[in-house]
């Protein structure tokens, strides 16, 4: 079967040049050039050439570059799989992108150029069009690269919060059965499945992923699984556990020069530590957060809280305060825009109205996020205000979703 034909097309509609003008150019037929790109004839090497001179392309014979690409693609793609730095490979490949985008290999690379803007570049980009087009091309990929690349769906899918889809597409990933890649797949769906708020089927994923790396010894990837173990543990309540993870953590992470990761179990820690009312511990994690990142706005709202808990009310607002002053000249979430602002309004002597539209804001963004265990403390604290102010009937009504929140969680 001729290969050539949907690689020819693709190119023809980027440039969105028209069959009849391409027949013109060449004096090949619009029936046979229909039947070309549909893969239901072949054309010789001087059709190919006047086809894509009449796109302002050359068609390259293939040759030594193809090899090279392939050479390239195999390192690259084993560096995503063992959670490597995969920049410059991306690079080397994208400089033999001229040489292979008329041969058959093509596909390869819109592959990972998609794969390298999700994970490195603007992971809220629209990327269906370019999903739809590879799905057509699924025939130009080996099981290894169809297999990751539903798994990258998956990912994008997960990113935009289309959590139907993200599903879908790992358990297309899943399909193929145990493997290096398996372990990646059964990773992130571990962690969609904690943005569900479905922390027991989770740990089915992620035990999985576990025995994967293991037998590889991917040490970068067990960290990773202990860090979603640690997650797990805390939505399940489960704080000793989380903490014991999130230790297991640290004390590898910073040999391997994880600082993203390092960010990411301080500010755990803080969080399991208060939801555990181990209020002198987050606030030595969120110090040793700032430490790392000055700016970090969470830092800052862990430390008031706990400080509030503790009693220390000037300590608390003086805190927020300073979150609050930032936040206009800091790129934040909305979320952490959110949090702070509630804090700040329930710190402050505001009249129950204020309190009560800031912390719904911040219920709604953390329902956004699937943040099940945020979305509770607000509740308790809102359900609180409403006891204090004998609103017995928004403080029952909240007292129920809290309970849908914990047997959802469960």
């Amino acid at each position: 079967m001729n290969k050539l034909g949907k690689i020819f097309r693709i190119h023809r509609q980027n440039n969105k040049e028209v069959l009849k003008n391409i027949s013109r150019d060449t004096g090949i037929t619009i029936k046979r050039l229909s039947k070309f790109e549909n893969g239901k004839v072949k054309l010789d090497e001087n059709s190919l050439i006047l086809m894509y001179k009449s796109l302002n392309m050359e068609f390259l014979r293939l040759n030594e570059d193809m090899r090279h690409f392939n050479e390239e693609f195999f390192v690259f793609f084993n560096a995503i799989i063992n959670y490597e730095e995969f920049h410059e490979h991306f690079n080397s490949l994208k400089k033999l992108k001229k040489q292979i985008e008329t041969s058959e290999v093509y596909p390869q690379f819109i592959l990972a150029e998609l794969i390298y803007n999700l994970y490195i570049k603007n992971m809220l980009f629209n990327y269906k069009q370019i999903i739809v087009l590879l799905e057509n091309l699924l025939e130009y990929l080996d099981d290894k690269q169809k297999q990751i690349f539903y798994d990258t769906v998956g990912l994008y899918y997960k990113n935009i919060k289309d959590y139907g889809n993200a599903l879908k597409y790992y358990k297309c990933a899943l399909a193929y059965g145990d493997n290096p890649i398996s372990g990646l797949v059964n990773y992130h769906m571990a962690n969609l499945l904690c943005k569900m708020g479905c922390f027991t089927r989770s740990l089915e994923f992620i035990n999985k992923s576990r025995i994967i790396f293991s037998n590889l010894i991917n040490i970068r990837y067990l960290l990773l699984n202990e860090c979603t173990l640690g997650v797990i543990y805390t939505g399940l309540g489960l704080y000793n556990e989380a903490e014991q993870s999130y230790k297991n953590c640290l004390l590898h992470i910073t040999f391997y020069d994880m600082k993203k990761e390092k960010i990411f179990i301080y500010k755990a820690l803080a969080w399991t530590y208060i939801l555990s009312a181990n209020y002198e511990d987050a606030i030595i994690y969120a110090n040793k957060l700032l430490e790392l990142d000055k700016d970090e706005l969470m830092a800052y709202f862990y430390k008031s809280i706990a400080y509030f808990c503790q009693a220390k009310s000037k300590e608390a607002k003086e805190l927020i305060c300073y979150a609050k002053s930032k936040i206009s000249n800091i790129y934040t979430s909305t979320y952490v825009k959110a949090i702070i602002i509630a804090t700040y309004t329930l710190l402050f002597d505001k009249p129950l109205h204020m309190k009560e539209k800031k912390l719904i804001i911040l219920i709604n963004e953390a329902r956004k996020l699937t943040d099940i265990q945020s979305e509770i403390l607000s509740r308790t604290i809102l359900t609180d205000l409403y006891l204090q102010e004998k609103e017995y009937e928004k403080a029952f009504y909240n007292q129920l979703e809290i309970t849908r929140l914990y047997i959802q969680k469960n």
